[in-house]
């Protein structure tokens, strides 16, 4: 055990030399880099209860061969077991739901199982539980197992005389790059199975017309369907989230307008997507009442945009969805939103009011940056993510009612007018910078337990005040 640094069920790091390590029992999640570049280890046994494998955990473990998973296993993120050249024995747990791009790049002698002209990662009673590649570059039509669970990263990419695919019911992922630059590939069914389609899945897949997702897909990442030549797009209203330029948006596409806004959907609902708006003259916006998504740059520099409503159920708000409306002066965001995207409301500089959800919440990377007239804002329990409120000139009270699991950096930097603020005892640490520039700033109520490294420009020049 004196190898082993263990937090609260983490384990973030190993400076053992042992060839088989035994990773402790409670131990629910394994760090990013906890093993990174150890050439020692060769054989690696994870206890039942471990949910998590970080990312790089095990990265450039050039002398492992052989890891022994939990059924528990939940997720395994991107680089786990990058360049793990000689990894040869590694079994797939069927309750998988993620696996992140890269995870096992590199590693040359994985246990493959073949099915058609493509290569499968499984386990003893799936063998084709992951379709890892394919074979050859020439394939022009392809079936996948009727047992696979996911199409990792690249798994199809550069097929370009591809152009019949057969998905399995049952299928639960599609990887990052999956078919990119299937140049042929013209039209693929998805099943009401999958819940995420990755980032850059379709890109360039230039003869694909139109796309028709299932109820049951909930994310679809940064540019999964961009480059196509989409002129139609059907979207559920179980979408939880749509990444940036995940499908394009030109002339050629189908829209549903309303109220100044042109909308994707499907025929029972046709508003399920804010896409953009049909001018940048508007000065008042109501989304439509049945929208679900507000996607990255809807309404950007609406510069006379005075009025927004974005009405209940709306769950997710976009990348720079409502940057530099320079008239806005309030908005009230509903209680069914989960995610203010990044630069969501960034420069918005008349914006004095914001009224946000008292359910978790995050708060993406510069989501209200640069709003130099908001003065008072009330935070629920939420992930503040970099520079999430830099720049915010005239911020004085910030009132903060729940839990913050991450304070990112610069999240509070060049709040000038910033005097006193509260956070939370459950805080861990605050990010790099995350008060710099705030002049005025002359008492924080913290933890003792928060680390504040290099949170604030001059920490002797602010009365600290603990709550425990």
């Amino acid at each position: 055990m004196n190898h082993f640094q263990i937090k609260d069920g983490v384990l973030l790091d190993y400076t053992g030399k042992e060839s088989t390590v035994t990773v402790p029992d409670g131990v629910t999640k394994i760090s990013a880099c906890a093993f990174s570049k150890n050439a020692h280890i060769k054989e690696v046994r994870i206890p039942k209860g471990v949910m998590e494998i970080g990312i790089s955990a095990f990265e450039y473990c050039t002398s492992l061969t052989r890891v022994l998973l939990p059924q528990s296993l939940l997720r395994i993120e991107w680089d786990a077991f990058l360049h793990c050249k000689h990894l040869a024995c590694i079994e797939l747990p069927e309750g998988l739901i993620h696996i992140g791009e890269n995870a096992f790049e590199g590693c040359g002698e994985l246990p493959l199982s073949r099915f058609g002209e493509c290569l499968y990662l499984g386990n003893a009673q799936n063998p084709y539980f992951a379709l890892f590649k394919a074979e050859k570059r020439d394939i022009t039509a392809l079936t996948v197992h009727e047992n696979t669970k996911f199409i990792l990263d690249h798994a199809l990419a550069l097929q370009a005389q591809l152009k019949s695919v057969s998905l399995p019911y049952g299928l639960i992922d599609i990887g990052d790059n999956a078919f990119e630059s299937c140049e042929a590939l013209a039209q693929i069914t998805i099943p009401n199975t999958v819940k995420r389609i990755g980032r850059c899945a379709f890109n360039q897949c230039e003869s694909m017309t139109e796309i028709s997702l299932p109820e049951g897909v909930l994310h679809v990442e940064d540019s999964a369907f961009s480059l196509c030549s989409l002129c139609r797009v059907s979207l559920p209203d179980s979408l939880q989230s749509v990444g940036w330029g995940a499908f394009p948006r030109n002339d050629r596409m189908a829209y549903t307008a309303h109220g100044g806004g042109l909308y994707f959907g499907n025929p029972q609902n046709p508003y399920a997507v804010l896409a953009f708006t049909a001018s940048k003259d508007l000065t008042e916006l109501h989304v439509h009442p049945d929208t679900k998504i507000i996607l990255d740059a809807a309404a950007t520099d609406l510069q006379q945009m005075k009025t927004l409503t974005i009405p209940y159920g709306v769950r997710y708000i976009g990348q720079d969805a409502f940057r530099q409306c320079y008239a806005l002066t309030e908005v009230i965001i509903p209680e069914s939103v989960h995610t203010v995207g990044q630069s969501a409301f960034c420069s918005c500089e008349s914006l004095s009011h914001v009224t946000l959800p008292t359910s978790r919440l995050y708060i993406a990377q510069q989501a209200f940056g640069a709003c130099t007239a908001l003065t008072d804002i009330t935070l629920p329990s939420c992930t503040l993510d970099d520079y999430a409120l830099n720049g915010c000139a005239a911020l004085k009270n910030v009132q903060i009612n729940g839990e913050i699991d991450r304070l990112g950096d610069y999240a509070f930097a060049d709040c000038t007018a910033l005097e006193e603020i509260t956070l939370p005892a459950g805080l861990a640490y605050l990010g790099e910078a995350a008060f710099s520039g705030c002049e005025a700033l002359k008492k924080v109520t913290l933890s003792r337990h928060t680390r504040y490294d290099e949170a604030f420009d001059e920490p002797d020049d602010i009365t600290l005040c603990y709550t425990d």
